[in-house]
């Protein structure tokens, strides 16, 4: 072929530039950054808010380009897949990861979005965590999860980001390491190790919430908060198991340790109740329902039942303290009488009947100190009227208002 004219390769070039600005004006013109055509001109609007789902074109466009591109500008061939997959896995069987995980990744080029795809990206995870270069692994895992929610190898999955989790956290235990530090120790996380462990163990009950590893995953969650010393967390995911997982092997231990983190979460009289309330529901199940089960921790938990007895008391104790400042003697001898009545085996049922006799005498309020302020205000006050009057009733006046009213029949005396 001969050298192409001027005007005909400028057409060819002018063309090109116009196939290649459509659609990056389009996505320009998307993000308000304007494009081709008038910058007034407001972008078309969605019929279906599903539409926001589908993917990019554009990106779509790219990724086959890049994807015939590594083929070798070849369409997909299912048999050339095959031949990939099964060298990769005569490498993998031999220790060869890194030359295996090559070819799962040409086999997944060589036949995109099929069940062949699925198995060579979690080879490649396999190889990784073979590899022991942990932290890779879980990101292919986790993408193998994210590209694939339903994925028939899930409890292979859910096996491998257990293990993993479990190591990170015994690592990042023997051996810590600080959380905005960078670790180059392909074994771990690069920042935050004990971060990407619990983020491994929500994967499994979230992806697998009905999986064999489902309750350990968020036991081992509750324990690694508990361990840390961060009660609120550590109640709520033991919370978690005891209301989604009853059949759990980790029941009872969810119930013990989930009571001392209630209890911890307690603040004291001068706060809320609730984690007081429900530390004794947890405690009366533990002593009623799983007698058998708790073998040596029974006396434990028995003393720990009256210490929310003792804890409870003390509540009504300083309650009674209070309005005793205050002068309000009706209420705090009430209050004494509580302590005296609920709970007798308390060391605070002493000091309750030493206050009660000490203030025995004493007037139920405290005297009024403003007599004079107190006479400016009337202490009969009229009640709210009604917005439509009942007919027969003069002037918006009420019928009591009327009753009592002079010369009137049925007027109070």
């Amino acid at each position: 072929m001969g050298v192409l004219r001027p005007s005909l390769r400028l057409a060819v070039v002018l063309w090109l530039l116009v196939a290649l600005a459509g659609p990056q004006a389009a996505r320009a013109q998307s993000f308000g950054r304007g494009g081709i055509g008038p910058p007034s001109t407001p972008p078309p609007p969605r019929p279906d808010a599903e539409q926001f789902d589908e993917p990019d074109p554009l990106t779509t466009a790219v990724v086959n380009w890049w994807q015939r591109l590594s083929r070798g500008g070849k369409d997909p061939s299912r048999k050339r897949a095959m031949e990939l997959f099964a060298q990769g896995d005569r490498l993998f069987l031999q220790g060869r990861y890194a030359e295996a995980r090559k070819k799962y990744k040409a086999a997944a080029l060589w036949w995109p979005d099929s069940p062949l795809e699925e198995d060579a990206l979690l080879m490649q995870a396999e190889c990784y965590f073979f590899e022991d270069n942990y932290r890779k692994a879980f990101d292919v895992y986790n993408e193998l999860l994210k590209e694939h929610e339903h994925t028939r190898h899930m409890d292979r999955v859910t096996r491998r980001l257990y293990a993993i989790a479990q190591y990170w956290l015994q690592l990042n235990k023997v051996s810590p390491h600080r959380t905005l530090v960078p670790s180059f120790d392909t074994r771990r996380p690069m920042f935050d190790t004990e971060g990407h462990a619990l983020k491994a163990l929500e994967l499994i009950w979230l992806k697998d919430p009905t999986g064999p590893l489902a309750d350990a995953a968020i036991f081992l969650v509750a324990n690694t908060h508990f361990a840390r010393g961060r009660w609120r967390n550590a109640d709520q995911f033991y919370t978690q198991l005891r209301q989604d997982y009853p059949n759990s092997r980790f029941l009872v231990y969810a119930y013990v340790l989930g009571l001392q983190a209630k209890l911890q979460t307690y603040q004291g009289p001068g706060y809320d109740k609730t984690p007081l309330e429900e530390a004794e529901k947890l405690a009366e199940v533990l002593l009623t329902q799983f007698r058998d089960e708790l073998g040596d921790q029974w006396q434990r938990v028995v003393r720990t039942r009256r210490r929310i007895e003792v804890l409870k008391a003390q509540r009504d104790f300083e309650m009674a303290e209070f309005y005793a400042r205050g002068g309000h003697y009706g209420a705090a001898r009430y209050y004494y009488q509580q302590v005296v009545r609920k709970f007798p085996n308390t060391p605070y049922v002493q000091l309750a009947q030493k206050r009660m006799q000490q203030y025995a005498n004493e007037p139920e309020n405290p005297p009024q100190r403003f007599q004079w302020l107190a006479r400016l205000f009337p202490e009969r006050k009229t009640g709210p009227r009604p917005i439509n009057q009942p007919s027969g009733v003069p002037g918006g006046q009420t019928p009591e208002v009327l009753a009592n009213q002079p010369g009137r029949a049925g007027a109070k005396r």
